[in-house]
Order: C-alpha cells, then structure tokens, then sequence
C-alpha cells in the first residue's frame, strides 16, 4: 500500500487474528510492504542493436522473466526514455520558462545519440546488475526458508524445523540482507533498488532541480557508483567524466563504499548531487520493484514463478491535473468563482505594487502547484510507455492493475477483482479488451442498487472478475444485472430451465432469483454474434448488458 499506516495497521489486524496461546507471534516483514505497485522496474531488456536503431522509446522492451541475462542484453533501467521529465503543459511553461528551458536543455543531453561506448559500458553494467540480482534471489529466497514457521492448519501437518528465530532476530536477519551483512559484496538489494529508484525518479523529476537533471555521461556514471560503487568513463576514451566534486575521474575508482563492499549511502548522496535528487523522490513516491522484492518468488524456482492468487479492490481513480484544485486550497475564492485556465493563468503570471507575483509571495503554494502537476504528469507518461497494453484507454488506475497482475502471475495463477467494466466497454480500448476476454474466466456485473456499499452512490456498476492464464480461445461465464451476490451461488445450484425473469420481480423490487438461463457462456461465436449486432470487433466487441442466455441466442 502506498500509505505506510495502512501497512502498519494491516500487520495489526493479522495478528490479532492468527494470535494464540499454543503458537509463535506471527512475522510479515517479507509479506507486508509499502510502496506504489504500479511505478517500478522488472526483468525487461533491450539489446545493443535496438538502442542503435532510433528512438529507442517506441521500442517495447523484452521481460525475460527468470532466464538469466545473456550477452547483448541491457537492462531497460539502464536506458533513458523520452518521456522523462517531459513538461508540456503551457501555464507551466509561462510560469517557470527559464526552469523549463533549462530542462529541456538537460533532456537533449540524456537522450544524445547512443555510441557504441554506451553501448559497452551499459553491457558491462547490465550484467553486473545480474550478479548482483542473482545473489539477492538465492539470499532472499534462504531468508524467507529461515523466517518462516512451521504452522498446522486445515488437516494440513507442516514440517518442524530445527530452529525457530524470534520476532526480534528475523527484523535483524532481514535488514542485514538488504543492506548488507558486513561479507564481500553485500548489499545486494540496496544496491539495485538505487539504481531502479534512480532510472524511476527520472520520470518524476523536479521542475525546480532542472539544472539537476543527468547528461547521458552523468547518469551512466552515477549508475556505475551504485551497482559497483565504481566511476567509469562512459564518454570518448580520452575524455573522463565531470561531477561537482571532481574535475576528472581516472576509470574504476571505488567510492562511497566500506571495506565489506557496502554501500555508505550518506557518503555517495554527497558525491553524487543526482543520486541525492533521486533518493528524494523514491522516499516521496514509494517506488515498488516487485521482481527485486520479491526476487525468489519471480526467479528462484523455474517451475513456478510469480503470485498463484491475486485478488482485491484496486483504486478506481483517473489521475488528473487541476491548476484550479490546487491553488483552490490556498485562494478558496478561486474555486467558488469557478475561473477558467487562461484566468487562473492570467492572475498567477500578473504582478502586485511591489512586482511580486502570488508563486514569489507564497512559496509554499508554487510548490504544491508545482508538485501535484510533475505527479499527474510523470504517472500518465509511466503509464503511457510501460504499460501499452493500455493504449486507447481512459487512464484509470483500476486497469493499470490488470497488467500488473497479469505479469506477476505463476503460470496456473487465478486473478480476482473488484473493478468498472470499462476495460470492456471503452470503444478505443481494444488492446486492453482483447487481453481481457483472453484471461476472463469469470464476471459478475452489478448495480449498488441495494446499498451494498453504502458510501457509493446506488446507480454505481462494477464488476466481480476472475482472470487465468491466457488461453488462445475464449472461454468465459458472465452473470449481468446483479443486486445481490447470492444470486450468483443460485444461477449456479439453479435445475430451473425457464427463460430468465426480468431486473425486477412481479412487486417490484429488484430481482435477486438465480435461473439457469441467466448463466451467459461467452466463447468466440458469442463474442462474434455480439460484434456483429453492434458493429463491433468480432473478436473482441464491446460488452454490452446481456440478460440472460435466452437473449444471447437470439441474437
């Protein structure tokens, strides 16, 4: 969860819960974590010739999942994208044109063409990345092996183990691993979190830091400090590279690093003014790397990699940018009037007696304007390049989900959420859909009619879905024009073969009987019968409510 109180109060209830006098005080600190699931870096790669054949950005990177990283193969967080740090929004432009000026210089400068020195030293660091990311698999996978207990349940006899650690000495076992335990190279995990934070923090970065933003040269270098604690030269072989603190770097110097080969993050946060910035941000947006943390899971075991059950209620929220919101909390009048972009503009760029503008007198509002739109801005042009899946869709982050769990899945993984149907309503969306009905095994669409959930207005429609595997035919049931659940358990017990009742009953109350007919089989030819009555994709339509089956037959 992103807010780490929530996290906190969830270990509070599990334990209230699995609490008993004849048993251990149960430890979650390998299942419970904060952070934001959907902003982080995977197992994805590009190789040196993608990078020389253009704009790499158009380019969808490779996940290679558990398979070991081969020659030729760069990490995608290794590898600038466009659209970092890419402020187009004109107030923003009008109200900070030097900073933004500034920026873009900057950005010309990461994204410069890459030569094969790149190319090598990206290589280079790709595959020390691997060792390291390989290590940290094996450690965590023991950590976790050590830090879980032995547990009866259901009928169920778990192996004893020879020794059970405390509460205390699993927290002290677990942070040793992270960030070091002190033998040759430790650190593992700190070391590529940095790194992945650093390539993330790249997409959020602040528009008042612009003439902090890496080169090209800056960055490979920085990232040659995290993952080997090592400046290299990363430009043409005469030149070495600049940083604040050094006039010239002879190659393979080892900095901000102890005698056991940990990292001293203080000490590397004073030589590197980026890693300082980046840090920063990874502390205030919580990036989450989910094959880094929980690398044994994605990687140790072959024959079964990634999540068996994932299910829950994710946010049902499109991120917006409101110049008007944000300056409506400190200017409340500014909301009341209603005041249009260019006025709000207007009044933001005008200048008081003394030649102030209302950002040079309040500080503190510039920040947050400036904040909220870098936030709103850099998850939209996430989203848009790591998520394509997504291309045409209104950007609500309920569908960000779907992909997310759909690529941490094991191979026989079950998925259940409570989502909008849009991901199969929204007519542009067909890449989204087409996924969709290829996982969808079950979906149960209702109405809040009932006051199920009595804070959502009763006109709310949502959706109970449960996705698989991706199956190359469609199979699927669907029940729509639900109010209450326990229709759903009737349609299936239900022997009754009459066609369907209507949405209500004969007193007029909304209609909770489960009938056989009202059980919808959606394969292929029903998908093409539905695309052909509403001028559809035959492959993938637009859902449309659907009664009953009876009604699916005739058309």
């Amino acid at each position: 969860d992103l807010n780490p109180v929530a996290v906190e109060l969830a270990e509070v209830s599990l334990w209230l819960n699995a609490l008993s006098d004849d048993k251990f005080v149960p430890w979650f600190g390998l299942q419970l974590h904060t952070g934001n699931s959907l902003i982080g870096c995977r197992r994805t790669i590009y190789t040196a010739e993608q990078l020389y054949s253009g704009n790499i950005s158009d380019v969808e990177p490779i996940d290679i999942g558990c398979e070991p990283l081969r020659k030729g193969q760069i990490w995608q967080f290794l590898v600038p994208n466009k659209s970092m740090a890419e402020y187009k929004d004109k107030d923003v432009k009008a109200l900070f044109p030097n900073e933004i000026e500034t920026l873009n210089k900057r950005r010309k400068a990461l994204f410069r063409q890459i030569t094969k020195n790149d190319t090598d030293l990206m290589e280079d660091l790709s595959q020390k990345a691997e060792k390291l990311w390989q290590s940290w698999a094996k450690e965590l996978s023991e950590l976790r092996s050590q830090t879980t207990d032995p547990y009866d349940i259901y009928g169920h006899k778990a192996q004893d183990k020879e020794l059970t650690l405390s509460y205390q000495e699993k927290n002290q076992l677990t942070e040793s691993l992270q960030n070091g335990d002190g033998s040759t190279e430790s650190g593992e995990f700190m070391r590529l979190k940095m790194a992945m934070d650093y390539w993330c923090a790249l997409w959020f970065w602040p528009i008042d830091k612009a003439d902090e933003f890496p080169t090209l040269d800056e960055f490979l270098a920085d990232m040659s400090m995290l993952l080997s604690s090592e400046v290299l030269d990363t430009a043409q072989e005469e030149k070495v590279i600049q940083v604040d603190l050094f006039t010239t770097l002879k190659p393979a110097i080892n900095v901000a690093e102890d005698s056991s080969g940990r990292l001293k993050i203080s000490e590397l946060k004073l030589l590197c003014p980026h890693i300082a910035v980046s840090d920063e941000l990874a502390q205030r947006y919580k990036f989450f790397h989910w094959p880094l943390v929980f690398a044994d899971i994605f990687m140790d075991d072959p024959n079964h990699l990634g999540f068996d059950l994932t299910f829950g209620n994710p946010p049902w929220r499109v991120p917006t940018w409101n110049s008007g919101a944000v300056i409506g909390d400190f200017i409340p009048w500014v909301l009341f009037r209603q005041e249009s972009a260019s006025t709000i503009r207007s009044r933001l760029l005008a200048k008081d007696s003394n030649g102030l503008t209302p950002f040079e007198k309040r500080p503190e509002m510039a920040s947050a304007w400036l904040s909220e739109f870098e936030e709103a801005t850099a998850i939209k042009n996430f989203f848009t390049a790591n998520y394509p899946v997504l291309a045409g869709n209104r950007m609500d982050l309920f569908k960000v989900f779907l992909p997310l769990a759909w690529r941490n899945t094991s191979k026989d993984g079950v998925q259940g959420f409570l989502h909008p149907l849009t991901n199969f309503t929204e007519t542009k969306g067909i890449t989204l859909r087409k996924n969709s009905y290829s996982r969808l095994r079950y979906l149960f669409k209702f109405a809040n009619e009932e006051n199920l959930f009595e804070d959502v207005d009763h006109h709310t429609k949502f959706a109970v879905a449960v996705y698989g595997t991706k199956n190359d035919s469609i199979s699927a049931h669907a029940i729509m024009n639900l109010f209450h659940p326990k229709t759903v358990d009737d349609t299936f017990e239900s022997t009754d073969n009459s066609i369907a009742e209507g949405i209500k009953d004969e007193n007029g109350n909304w209609n909770h009987k489960g009938q056989k007919d009202r059980l919808i089989t959606l394969d292929q030819v029903a998908l093409e019968s539905i695309g052909r009555v509403f001028a559809d994709s035959l492959t993938a339509p637009v859902l449309p409510d659907i009664h009953c089956e009876s009604l699916l037959r005739i058309m």
